[in-house]
């Protein structure tokens, strides 16, 4: 029911994934929704510093300061990139052949942007003894609650789930060797 241009044109395209494989018996699809994933990027110049986690890590070790441009509130899904790459192989490896034909890919558990920063921060004093200074620039205190649905992967008995602390130090590290 989203009517915004960005959900349209994703409904358009999992629509025509899913007639291209009723049109073609070879071919095996599979839509993947992914909620929102982070992490180490292959290089410095890849399009992901606009993700939120990605975003606060790099402007952590560029200015010492993150600048939070989202309601501290807003309660998301958040997923390690590894992890989806873990799932990927599996689908590729027709693991769940018998899956459904759309799938929510997102972690156990929903955070808001005030828990992500501060485990964002807990692991940036751990890896690299710095207190970033925080600067919010829409602070609420209402919870923005957006219900992602994950429950195909436990009944798919998927369980390679990547660490999210791991991740965000991998993704703290890299910037520090890219960005410092």
């Amino acid at each position: 029911e989203n009517k915004h241009p960005y959900a349209i044109s994703h409904s358009i395209s999992e629509e025509i994934i899913i007639k291209a494989q009723k049109n073609c018996n070879n071919l095996k699809t599979k839509v993947l929704r992914l909620s929102n994933c982070f992490g180490r990027p292959i290089n410095k110049d890849a399009n992901c510093w606009y993700i939120l986690i990605n975003d606060i890590c790099k402007q952590a070790i560029i200015t010492n300061k993150i600048i939070v441009k989202s309601r501290s509130n807003t309660v998301r899904n958040f997923i390690p990139i590894s992890t989806v790459i873990y799932f990927i192989e599996d689908l590729i490896s027709q693991k769940y052949e018998k899956a459904p034909q759309i799938i929510n890919i997102g972690e156990k558990f929903s955070l808001s942007i005030n828990e992500v920063l501060e485990l964002v921060l807990s692991r940036l004093f751990l890896t690299l003894k710095r207190k970033p200074e925080i600067i919010f620039n829409n602070y609420n205190k209402e919870k923005d609650y957006l219900e992602y649905e994950t429950n195909i992967l436990k009944e798919l008995d998927f369980n390679k789930y990547y660490s999210f602390k791991k991740e965000i130090d991998n993704l703290i590290l890299f910037c520090h060797e890219n960005f410092e």
